[in-house]
């Protein structure tokens, strides 16, 4: 163990830290879940879903390489695998064609 400053010694005359750490009780789970600072789990997530008009459709999107934008029937096909999953939400995004804007 390191020596103690005589000023810490002063203060605190039985102080072992930083020699000695505390440490929590992490040997069993429900402790370690008890003190856990973060938990993420599929019920804390939203599956969003990019929407286009049409049936058995899936287009590209180009600005998000492997993301697709899905027909109607097939973004309820999704909404059931998100739901398998315990994925709670489903956030839509529709497409609007780019005429269309205002």
């Amino acid at each position: 163990m390191g020596a103690i400053p005589s000023i810490v010694r002063a203060v605190m005359p039985n102080a072992r830290f930083p020699t000695t750490r505390m440490r929590r009780n992490r040997r069993t789970p429900w402790s370690r879940r008890l003190i856990a600072e973060n938990t993420l789990s599929a019920a804390d997530l939203i599956w969003p879903i990019f929407v286009v008009e049409g049936a058995s459709k899936r287009v590209p999107v180009p600005s998000m390489p492997s993301v697709e934008r899905l027909s109607v029937d097939l973004a309820v096909k999704a909404a059931e695998d998100a739901a398998s999953l315990g994925i709670p939400v489903i956030a839509l995004f529709p497409y609007t064609d780019p005429a269309l804007r205002s």
